[in-house]
This record gives C-alpha cells, sequence and structure tokens, in this order.
C-alpha cells in the first residue's frame, strides 16, 4: 500500500502546478495535491493499526504520514488555510483564477 501511495504522490508531483513539476504539463492545481497530501497521509498514518501490524512496525508509518499530513495542512497553498474567495452569483462557482492572475490578458 504504501508503495501504491509513493507512486501516486509521484505522478501527482509531475503533473501539478508547483515550481518543481514540468513546465507543459501543469494539470492539477496545488491545492488538489495538497488535498490528496492531507488524505493519504492519514491514511498512512492510521495504516499500521487498519491492518493489524502495529505490534511489528508502525513508526515509519507513523512518521511519514503525520509529515504528509502535515505538509497538506500547513502549505502555502493549502485548501485548508487560504481564504475563500469571492463568489460568482452565476450558481455560486468560486473563481480563484482571477485572484491568482490567470485571466488577464
Amino acid at each position: 500500500m504504501p508503495l501504491l501511495m509513493g507512486w501516486l504522490q509521484l505522478i501527482m508531483s509531475i503533473f501539478s502546478d508547483n515550481p518543481l513539476g514540468f513546465n507543459k504539463l501543469k494539470v492539477f492545481p496545488m491545492q488538489m495535491q495538497n488535498f490528496v497530501d492531507v488524505l493519504m497521509g492519514s491514511f498512512l498514518l492510521a495504516l499500521p493499526w487498519t491492518y493489524a501490524f502495529s505490534g511489528q512496525v508502525f513508526l515509519p508509518h507513523f512518521i511519514l504520514g503525520l509529515a504528509l499530513l502535515l505538509k497538506g495542512i500547513f502549505a502555502v497553498e493549502s485548501p485548508f488555510l487560504t481564504r475563500p474567495h469571492r463568489t460568482l452569483p452565476e450558481g455560486n462557482i468560486t473563481s480563484v483564477d482571477s485572484l491568482e492572475g490567470k485571466l488577464n490578458h
């Protein structure tokens, strides 16, 4: 399970809109990657007790899961710490593109 989660993290890092990702492959916003980090970190944190191998080894899963969870919550573009943006009148859709300067011509 951690190997699968590691591959998913690598793929998300390559295709996300971060400075270290590929320039032409920026498909996922950083807020999405941070949300996935929180989900995977919490799952990795609980994995030894979920599959009942905490008596053998739990420290690597606990440390890396906690690090991933905290990274996803306290990152700069985290969806958990960003201010709410103004909503558009059409269906209460929230747009962050106008605030990030992506809609400037």
